[in-house]
């Protein structure tokens, strides 16, 4: 609890009294700590990419980034380890993240998010900080949406208040009212199995847990995790099998409907949220059940 501690500090300034009473912080730190391996070291990635010529703009700056922390850390480079696209230690931080957001939590003078557990949470809970993450809101709740409400009005283009989300008939999954469900808090819906998995209102702290991960289902997997390590359930809806795909067969999906008007976000071969609210005005369009989520014939139909 101590190492939780010193990740509240760097956060709130001081410890909240839930967790001096021995609770964990509503702070999704220790959630997201532990989930990648260290694996490569940290000159690879960052100095071979903008050598290859690939993703240049982003790998140039952390190849200079990295030498700066050489020289400022005094680390010996066979210490500095990354990942195979040059994020570093616990945290997974690229070097100009490293240089910005890492923390000395323990106080033996090193930014040590490679073996040092509270430098690691303290890391996070800047990076949290500095990205508006606001402490006295969750990150969202899993809800029951009526078919009556149209999946398309997914995504963070589409934020309404919560009490007109209850308006809507939106509930909590067990069927109880939201959360604030007369403020004017905005809230997001989340799909992202589209209409074949469980749905969530959204604050706006989930989207800074995507600017620490990009993918809705990173950012929903350490909210949910958080949750879980302070007592909460699981999933109370079910995820629904789905067609595997080829990312190959997105894409072309998705070429196909961005050439009929669709926004579908990046051309990536991904499953992003633009990409489910494209998907579900094909849908509505063509007269199939508004799913907003692919299946194997839907690649071949839309053309």
């Amino acid at each position: 609890m101590g190492l939780i501690n010193a990740a509240c500090r760097i956060l709130f300034g001081r410890c909240p009294q839930s967790e001096r009473g021995g609770r964990r912080p509503p702070l999704p730190i220790s959630s997201m700590f532990p989930l990648c391996p260290v694996c490569r070291g940290l000159l690879h990635k960052p100095c071979a990419l903008p050598y290859m010529g690939r993703r240049r703009a982003l790998y140039y700056p952390e190849f200079l980034a990295a030498l700066l922390i050489l020289e400022q850390d005094q680390w010996p480079e066979d210490t500095l380890r990354s990942s195979w696209a040059g994020a570093m230690g616990q945290p997974q931080l690229l070097p100009s993240k490293f240089l910005r957001y890492a923390a000395d939590a323990d106080g033996d003078g090193q930014r040590d998010i490679w073996r040092s557990v509270p430098d690691s949470l303290a890391s996070i809970a800047n990076y949290l900080r500095e990205h508006d993450w606001k402490p006295e809101q969750g990150w969202g709740t899993e809800v029951r949406v009526p078919t009556s409400v149209s999946c398309t009005l997914e995504g963070p283009r589409q934020g309404k208040p919560l009490r007109d989300w209850a308006h809507l008939g939106l509930t909590r999954a067990d069927h109880t009212s939201l959360p604030g469900e007369h403020s004017g808090a905005t809230a997001f819906l989340l799909m992202p199995a589209g209409r074949l998995g469980p749905a969530f209102l959204v604050s706006e702290n989930f989207y800074v847990l995507k600017q620490y991960n990009e993918s809705d289902i990173y950012a929903l997997f350490i909210g949910h995790l958080a949750d879980r390590l302070r007592g909460g359930s699981g999933f109370l809806t079910g995820w629904r099998p789905i067609d595997p795909m080829q990312r190959g067969d997105i894409w072309l999906m998705q070429e196909r409907l961005q050439a009929q008007g669709y926004d579908v976000g990046k051309v990536n071969g991904l499953i992003g949220f633009a990409t489910r609210t494209a998907i579900g005005h094909w849908q509505t369009r063509n007269q199939r059940a508004e799913i907003c989520f692919p299946d194997a014939s839907l690649t071949t139909m839309i053309r």
